[in-house]
């Protein structure tokens, strides 16, 4: 089945102490709290609160990127994005308009 309504592809980020770093994993899967990175799988980092978890983890079991419809995507700024933004450097742009085929 193909989708032919364009959509926006949203890539994230991770930085820690200012450098931008790559999530290898978060634990527990199901309601994750704990992030490891690739540079260094045997430490875990705990995560600032269970809510930030939950809101990452889509983020992390895409690989980080995102393809959010155009309809959606103001909702997805909204309840997505907006809640980041209360206690986390939010910055997003759009890359490209794509149109799958």
């Amino acid at each position: 089945m193909k989708e032919y309504q364009e959509y926006f592809t949203v890539r994230t980020k991770a930085l820690l102490y200012g450098k931008n770093v790559e999530i290898s994993n978060l634990f527990p899967h199901r309601h994750p709290f704990f992030i490891t990175l690739k540079s260094d799988p045997k430490l875990h980092y705990m995560l600032p609160s269970f809510d930030f978890g939950i809101d990452i983890n889509d983020f992390v079991q895409e690989g980080f990127i995102l393809r959010i419809c155009e309809s959606v995507f103001d909702g997805f700024k909204k309840h997505v994005l907006e809640n980041l933004a209360v206690n986390f450097p939010v910055e997003y742009k759009l890359l490209k308009k794509i149109s799958p085929e």
